[in-house]
């Protein structure tokens, strides 16, 4: 859970930083947002994988049925425990509490977590043709 708190906090910075809004709604919207987006990546990945090592199956793909009720269904989660009744105040002030993960250490993780979200989706495409290939 810290780790998604984490997530969502420096998601947010980073919104903030490039944003110029005069209050926090959109930066939350858009930190929850990026977060169910890398979370959705996270789940269709581990799925797409077990298809291919475990059911040995060409096809890494779930229906789009199941894709977008996963989507929506992580969505409204965010949405319920970071956005709805301004949540994000709270969790963002206790954040920025906590020096040692608000400062590199913290944008070091976020960044090492997007960069193996992205490494193991390319690995599952990697994978799948090579199964296709065999």
């Amino acid at each position: 859970m810290k780790t998604l708190i984490l997530l969502f906090c420096k998601f947010f910075q980073f919104s903030k930083y490039i944003g110029n809004a005069t209050n926090d709604n959109p930066y939350a919207y858009k930190a929850m947002c990026i977060l169910s987006l890398f979370l959705s990546l996270n789940v269709l990945t581990i799925i797409g994988y077990y298809k291919a090592i475990i059911d040995h199956s060409d096809h890494i793909l779930i229906p789009e049925v199941y894709e977008i009720a996963i989507i929506i269904i992580i969505g409204v989660v965010n949405y319920f425990f970071f956005y709805k009744d301004k949540k994000y105040e709270v969790i963002y002030h206790e954040f920025k509490k906590n020096t040692p993960i608000n400062g590199a250490r913290g944008t070091w993780i976020t960044i090492l977590y997007m960069i193996i979200t992205i490494a193991m989706l390319f690995s599952l495409i990697w994978l799948s043709r090579m199964n296709i290939k065999n």
